[in-house]
């Protein structure tokens, strides 16, 4: 089931949510130990969301509780336990007018308390003599009691941003922001005798960085058919050092009043999270404190044109370069994380939108794309085609049905032991049936309906064939009451 409330009121907003979901039975290709997979993946949240304003001010939070089957690091049969993580984040800010201009700051808090489970660690019962850096030898041994695996992340951030338009074709944003990122050690504590496994993924450590970014942005309109953006963006690291200047860009040339195009440019970087630089849990996976950033160039040519009244259409091709990538290799001493060569990608987006009579709308939208990693010198772990089709008819006032019908091409897979292979095209077709009539509104869907198989290849690991994508032919009833 699932249930939501929301109250809106004059200057703020409540709103709650709870969903238990027995989730569906998968029973996977393989894992990691080459045995058949099988999880009855159910799902369980917990929500709460408040926002609160002024003229000149707001105030929002909200809390977020989580627990699902576990389908993680490494998901073995004799791993099987589940995830709890806590989070709440509490956001302030405030505007000033200020030198004809706005002048506003915010506050902001973020805390994660994350858990997981298994009910055998690091190895399977009755194989639990385990070696840090060998594995786990045959017969019984001292670690293969049910673990509790924990941490607690919290991020503190402080922003200023000044706006000013200095005409009517120039406007600017000039920004600064402070972050501060801190994490408890991550350990994994035996729930028969509260030992903490000599794996812990960081037991010692308390990962903490400092960042502090600043930025601008400049908007020029040239006249009625031409106009640009221009942004820049630093970043000083204390964990990962200063950032070049990541510039963006975009031009946009309105040919007609019905069809304009786009001519886009971006840079962009990622740092090293903590578990990819301090994990240590040889030879299940390892962290790399010299870990630089990853870096990646878009570049992006759309265009928008509304063919007549009932026709509109958009077509992007765009290309992207990413380099230093951070991703799991293979070491002498097990899985370990490093910068590598990256990879290119490519490709072109087409959708339709055509209202097909005063009851009938038709969406299509279709994506190809290419590419390579650079290290392989091919692509893999993406379909080449995907199609989405939504059709909408309104019967009445009261009635309206929905059928939409989403294909994702082969997709290709390399295992660590180098086989390669790939996972079949699938088409997933839903349909939804409403009815409304005042405050009521009762509907009916039903999500998967030719009961197809929905799996996609692992990328991270390199080494599990397949992984679910989603639950067999699913029914669902539904009804809104607003007052």
């Amino acid at each position: 089931y699932y249930a939501q409330g929301q109250f809106l009121g004059d200057q703020f907003t409540i709103a709650a949510s709870t969903r238990d979901d027995d989730g569906y039975d998968y029973s996977g290709t393989l894992d990691e130990q080459g045995n058949p997979y099988e999880r009855d993946l159910y799902l369980g949240t917990d929500n709460i969301f408040l926002d609160v304003f002024g003229d000149s001010w707001r105030f929002n939070a909200a809390f977020f509780d989580l627990n699902q089957a576990k389908m993680g690091t490494t998901p073995v049969n004799y791993s099987k336990g589940q995830h709890e993580n806590q989070s709440y984040y509490l956001d302030l800010s405030k505007s000033f007018d200020v030198l004809d201009g706005q002048l506003k700051f915010w506050l902001r808090y973020d805390n994660l308390d994350m858990s997981f489970y298994s009910e055998a660690f690091p190895c399977p019962p009755g194989a639990g003599g385990f070696i840090p850096g060998t594995g786990c030898s045959a017969g019984p041994g001292p670690f293969d009691d049910p673990y509790k695996h924990f941490t607690q992340v919290e991020r503190t951030t402080f922003e200023t941003q000044f706006k000013n338009k200095i005409n009517e074709s120039l406007d600017y944003i000039l920004g600064a922001a402070y972050e501060k990122h801190e994490s408890d050690p991550f350990v994994f504590e035996s729930l028969v005798d509260g030992s903490i496994s000599p794996i812990s993924a960081y037991p010692n450590n308390s990962p903490e960085y400092e960042n502090l970014a600043l930025y601008g942005q400049l908007q020029y309109v040239y006249n009625d058919q031409w106009s640009g953006v221009m942004g820049l963006r630093w970043e000083d690291n204390d964990d990962s050092g200063a950032s070049d200047l990541i510039p963006r860009l975009g031009v946009v040339y309105r040919y007609t009043d019905d069809t304009s195009f786009k001519f886009l440019y971006g840079e962009a970087f990622r740092s090293a999270t903590f578990i990819e630089k301090y994990v240590d849990s040889a030879p299940a996976l390892s962290g790399n404190p010299s870990l630089d950033r990853e870096t990646i160039k878009t570049y992006e040519v759309a265009v928008e044109s509304k063919i007549n009244a009932t026709n509109s259409i958009t077509l992007a091709a765009y290309y992207l370069d990413v380099e230093d990538e951070i991703r799991r290799v293979n070491s002498a001493n097990g899985p370990i994380y490093q910068n590598t060569d990256g990879r290119e990608m490519y490709g072109i987006e087409l959708q339709w939108v055509s209202r097909l009579s005063d009851q009938l709308n038709l969406t299509l939208n279709s994506t190809y794309k290419d590419g390579e990693e650079k290290a392989l010198g091919e692509g893999v772990y993406f379909s080449n085609f995907d199609l989405t089709a939504i059709l909408d008819y309104r019967f009445n006032e009261n009635w309206r049905a929905s059928l939409i019908n989403n294909y994702v091409g082969s997709n290709d897979y390399l295992l660590n032991n180098g086989q390669k292979g790939d996972v079949d095209a699938y088409n997933l077709t839903d349909i939804h049936l409403a009815y409304q009539t005042g405050v009521i509104e009762i509907s009916t869907e039903i999500k998967n309906l030719f009961d197809e198989d929905d799996e996609l290849p692992e990328p991270a690991r390199r080494n599990i064939a397949e992984i679910p994508g989603g639950p067999e032919r699913s029914f669902y009833l539904t009804m809104r009451y607003a007052f």
